[in-house]
């Protein structure tokens, strides 16, 4: 084998990263998705009457019929419930004041900006309440 070839194998691995390393850089990157906010609006009923309802404000605010809404509401007598309004349907729970789970997140829920999602039985019970903040699901 002569010199010459020995010193160009030598100099193989350092050729194949230069090549692999400058064609990595050549493909382009995917864009920046600073800022993204991700929307959705979701709702549900079963046949028993029980559902559920999910997404972000931003979502039911953006869906594709004006009359569609979200809120959650604590008024002056102390009633917590849901209403919602999607695709011609209506959505609605309201909290048992025993439970105190759902008496505490509820005060939270009515700051929340994020993802939300709610659950009721077939009685309009509210039974369950995710509350997710994110910097790609909120609005503030």
């Amino acid at each position: 084998m002569s010199v010459h070839f020995a010193r160009i194998r030598k100099r193989i691995p350092a050729l194949i990263a230069t090549i692999v390393t400058g064609v990595l850089l050549a493909v382009p990157s995917g864009p920046a998705v600073a800022g993204w906010q991700w929307e959705s609006a979701s709702c549900h009923t079963y046949q028993d009457g029980s559902g559920w309802c999910a997404g972000t404000f931003l979502g039911f605010r953006h869906a594709a019929d004006s009359a569609d809404f979200v809120e959650f509401t604590r008024d002056v007598y102390g009633e917590k419930y849901m209403e919602a309004h999607l695709q011609g349907t209506w959505y609605w729970c309201n909290v048992d004041g025993t439970n105190s789970s759902f008496v505490e997140i509820w005060d939270l829920v009515m700051q929340h900006r994020g993802y939300f999602s709610i659950y009721w039985d077939s009685n309009a019970r509210c039974t369950y309440l995710s509350l997710i903040n994110g910097s790609d699901v909120s609005n503030f």
